[in-house]
């Protein structure tokens, strides 16, 4: 199923602008992009992502990072493990761009929500917010000799 959405907001300035979301269940991201109904994306996005608590993540991280140079932003509720999926994601993909470091991310959520995370990460009873912190990573491009 594919649905389109488009933004009052960001279209002010690109009225053109449309954001296809496109779900390929039951399918992992690598397969995916293998797949023939696959589409190149303009940008890859992992949201509030957990790469560095999954190992099941590593698979699909190269794919993430497309050759073909489409950025990719995965968000995440602390600045800590912001950093640490972006070691891990350097580990898994050479020749990275980080093309926006670890900060603090201006389109974060405003609702704030009571951490019910009983796994250690955070202090018991903290205020997160989704996507609070983000990176941008791509794949630098060849350049030609």
């Amino acid at each position: 199923p594919t649905f389109n959405y488009k933004s009052p907001e960001a279209q002010k300035e690109r009225p053109e602008l449309e954001i296809r979301y496109t779900f390929q269940p039951p399918m992992l991201y690598q397969d995916y992009v293998k797949s023939p109904s696959f589409t190149k994306p303009d940008i890859v996005a992992a949201l509030d992502c957990g790469f560095k608590f999954y190992p099941t993540w590593d698979a699909s991280i190269p794919s993430l990072v497309s050759e073909s140079g489409a950025p990719c932003v995965f968000t995440e509720f602390t600045m800590a493990d912001t950093k640490d999926n972006l070691t891990k994601v350097e580990r898994l993909v050479k020749n990275l761009d980080v093309t926006m470091p670890c900060r603090r991310n201006p389109f974060c959520s405003r609702r704030p929500v009571r951490c019910s995370d009983k796994s250690g990460n955070y202090v018991k009873n903290s205020v997160i917010f989704s996507n609070d912190y983000i990176c941008v990573v791509k794949r630098k491009s060849e350049q030609l000799s």
